[in-house]
Formats: structure tokens, sequence, C-alpha cells
């Protein structure tokens, strides 16, 4: 329906969202490659870098996600940027990082509910931060918790109220739709 509104034929439609799929692939592989500069010591920095994407560019699952028309490729995208925000959070201890990381975190949840697995990984990181007093950490993770419910609770409430037969995290499996593949040839 989306491509008919636009003018476009199918096949244009589908390859905008593959195309769409592979840019946001690409957008993964800068991002891990972000977070290996600031993850790595000083004196690994380059080499670690080349390390990290060099592997990151052949696993499979990030080869796949930028051929497939789902959510995946956002989903990863998202949770990979949200990821770089909490390492910046830590890093750098500035509120902009923190909030930038809840709302990233939230996009995340609503594009796919795995993403709810990101918010003990980011409490836990915060816990453990040498860097932060036990008051800044508890008005941090109250506030991010506060920000993820608001902006994505109400989404997580609505699916498990109107889905309650399906699970929360991994709630799909049923409903995939093989109608999606598109053929290849080369002729």
């Amino acid at each position: 329906k989306a491509a008919a509104l636009l003018g476009l034929s199918d096949a244009h439609a589908l390859f905008g969202v593959q195309l769409m799929s592979w840019a946001l692939s690409v957008g993964c592989m800068l991002l891990i490659i972000m977070i290996a500069k600031l993850w790595l010591r000083e004196s690994n920095k380059d080499t670690g870098t080349v390390i990290v994407a060099a592997l990151a560019a052949s696993f499979p699952a990030l080869i796949m996600q930028s051929a497939v028309i789902n959510n995946d490729a956002l989903s990863v995208t998202l949770s990979l940027a949200a990821i770089y925000a909490l390492f910046r959070s830590l890093k750098k201890q500035e509120w902009k990082w923190w909030l930038t990381t809840g709302l990233l975190t939230a996009l995340s949840i609503l594009t796919k509910n795995t993403a709810l697995l990101l918010l003990p990984v980011e409490c836990i990181a915060l816990v453990l931060s040498t860097k932060t007093t036990w008051k800044k950490k508890i008005s941090i993770t109250s506030t991010l918790l506060l920000m993820v419910t608001l902006l994505a609770g109400w989404f997580t409430v609505y699916r498990v109220l109107t889905h309650s037969n399906e699970s929360l995290i991994i709630g799909n499996n049923s409903s995939l739709n093989s109608g999606l593949k598109i053929e290849r040839s080369l002729s």
C-alpha cells in the first residue's frame, strides 16, 4: 500500500526496504567500531579496532540482517547505539549521555522487545561503576527506568494484553511469514 501511495512498483519498494536494511547494517558496523574505540586502551586502539571491525564484518547475523526485510536491522542498530551511549555515559558521567542511553533503549524496545535485555545490562554497568556515588547511581537508575517506562512501557503493556498467548521477549515465532522471501536470480 505504501508503494502505491509513493507511486512505486512492488519491486522498487522492496528494493528500497532492502537498501534501508543494508544501510542500517553499515550503521551497525560503524557503531561497533565506535564502541571498540571507546572500549580499547590507547596502546591497542588501532589494531584492536581493525580486529573488531573484521570480526563484525564477517559475523553471519550482521551479513544476513542486511538482506532480510524485518525489524532486526533497526533493532540492532538502536541497541548498539544505546550501548555506545552507555559507554559514553560511564566514561563522561554526563546526564546528556544517560538520557541518550534511555531514549535509545526505549526506541529499541519499541522496535523489538528483545531490547528489554538492555535494561539489566545498563543498570548493572551503572551499579558497578566506580566513578559514581551511590546517590547518583540511584538517581540515574531511577531516571533511566522511568524514562524507558514512560516512552516504551505502554507498548509492552499493550502487547501483553493483546497477545497474551505469546512470549514477551520472543513472541513472533508463530507469525513468521515466508511470503516476504524475495527470489534472486542472475537471469
